[in-house]
């Protein structure tokens, strides 16, 4: 399946190991960088072939067997087709929401359902780079496996083109459900221009 994401926000906070550990299947590791766990909060534009929508996902990172990828506590998008499909054929976490966004030079972007909620405006400056091997950008950002909590399934796609941000968030309950109470002043903001993504076959793990 190939797709196009554009218009990020990745929206990033330290948390302590132990909090994530009751949400991720044991057997995935739990990866930590600069001495914490990051859960992200990744605002975009999707759209494969003639069907876009804006959706948000809540994320952290892990390892299984040597192979580091994606874990999502959630995935909220405005698209019933998009979810029903995502939960059946590749078991990732996917809820309908009411999303209203706006893509323009400051991206608007507020997503709500039920009690969670998120509000956020944002506007890239200064000129692109890619992130170094190595550095936390690279970690947040330079992700190639999705897992779920039986299976995974490989992703491809070119470097991020990255850029600073500036980001002012109104709201955000998104980790509510999973005990995070995130503040609205993030500990790390990057901007994502756009990547095309081709989502490779699946594996499946025994448990």
């Amino acid at each position: 399946m190939k797709q196009r994401w554009s218009n990020l926000l990745f929206c990033h906070y330290q948390v302590p190991v132990e909090s994530l550990r009751p949400w991720v299947p044991a057997p995935l590791e739990i990866e930590t960088c600069e001495g914490s766990a990051w859960v992200g909060i990744v605002s975009f534009d999707m759209s494969f072939g003639i069907i876009r929508y804006p959706q948000v996902n809540v994320r952290t990172y892990v390892s299984h067997k040597g192979k580091s990828g994606v874990y999502f506590l959630s995935c909220d998008a405005a698209n019933h087709l998009a979810v029903f499909f995502a939960k059946r054929f590749y078991s990732l976490p996917y809820t309908y929401s009411n999303i209203q966004a706006q893509f323009d030079a400051t991206v608007s972007f507020h997503s709500m359902r039920k009690d969670h909620k998120y509000q956020v405006e944002y506007t890239p400056f200064g000129e692109w780079f890619h992130a170094k091997s190595g550095s936390l950008e690279y970690f947040l950002t330079e992700r190639y496996s999705l897992f779920t909590d039986q299976s995974y399934c490989d992703i491809m796609h070119e470097s991020w083109k990255l850029q600073h941000v500036n980001a002012s968030i109104q709201s955000n309950t998104l980790g509510s459900s999973k005990g995070f109470s995130f503040p609205l002043e993030a500990d790390h903001l990057l901007y994502g221009n756009q990547t095309e993504v081709r989502i490779l076959s699946k594996g499946v793990f025994v448990y």
